[in-house]
């Protein structure tokens, strides 16, 4: 199972993609029930220059947010389950809100109000339409620019919205959704990683991340076609022995590997790596 290492993955990509923009906070704990929000954000005071450098991500984190990648399409409890947590932070805010005596106004507005967005991989028809939902042309109270296909609200009061990743448009304004993708989806984004300026904002440490991904999944005895892809995006295929050599490193090396594969360009640079660090 590659579950897990998918799912830190995500909660680490968006720190790094978000973190000089806002607050951001992974694992969220919200205690009505135990329930644990994988992102949240609380966008800061920073230049609208540096949102607009993520396309329609900076657009999806213009305001207070809640964020649910999925590897795999979810199921209908699973959003379910997203929304209650929503609806749980809600009043963990309100509550946080009459409490604080400094405020004069004793609720939030619905501005103030943060909204989920659900991120996945893919949806069926029969999924979207279970929810009734509509392609989303604005969002707020202003009008805004029609977002782009793959992109569905529920109702305004919700404040829920779902971006199917395969469905987006490949462009420069996806592309750090796309990242989140799978399959051909990704492997196209990653190219297209590959090929921005090696100045281009946060192209190196989103490469250190997939490849640190890559070490991880090659651990995992159970390779789906996905992570195999992935695994070999850099490198080609790995000889057996490389792998067993790999799987010997500690976690301090493993973290290393990750950072080293960014100058690898092929498998024997690995080996030479792997010789340097056994002496």
């Amino acid at each position: 199972m590659t579950r897990t290492a998918h799912d830190r993955f995500a909660k680490e990509y968006f720190q790094q993609v978000l973190g000089n923009l806002g607050e951001v906070e992974i694992s969220l704990e919200i205690r009505d029930e135990v329930r644990q929000v994988d992102v949240m954000f609380v966008p800061a005071a920073s230049p609208e220059s540096d949102r607009k450098n993520l396309g329609l991500l900076g657009k999806m984190i213009s305001s207070h947010c809640l964020i649910e990648p999925f590897r795999n399409q979810p199921s209908k409890t699973e959003i379910r389950n997203c929304m209650l947590k929503l609806f749980a932070f809600h009043g963990k805010l309100q509550r946080d809100v009459r409490r604080d005596a400094r405020r004069e106004s004793k609720s939030l507005t619905e501005d103030e109000l943060p909204s989920l967005w659900i991120l996945a991989t893919s949806t069926s028809a029969a999924l979207l339409n279970s929810y009734g939902l509509a392609p989303r042309c604005a969002i707020g109270a202003k009008p805004k620019p029609n977002w782009p296909e793959g992109v569905y609200c529920l109702d305004e009061a919700l404040k829920t919205n779902i971006i199917v990743i395969n469905q987006l448009p490949q462009t420069p304004e996806t592309l750090w959704l796309r990242i989140l993708g799978k399959g051909k989806t990704q492997e196209r984004a990653i190219n297209e990683l590959i090929a921005l300026p090696e100045s281009a904002p946060k192209k190196s440490d989103i490469l250190e991340l997939l490849f640190s991904l890559r070490i991880t999944i090659e651990k995992q005895e159970e390779l789906t076609e996905d992570d195999r892809r992935l695994l070999y995006r850099r490198l080609g295929a790995i000889e057996p022995m490389l792998t067993e050599r790999i799987q010997e490193l500690s976690i301090q090396d493993l973290e290393a590997l990750g950072v080293e594969l960014l100058d690898f360009a092929t498998p024997e640079d690995l080996v030479a790596w792997l010789d340097e660090r056994s002496q």
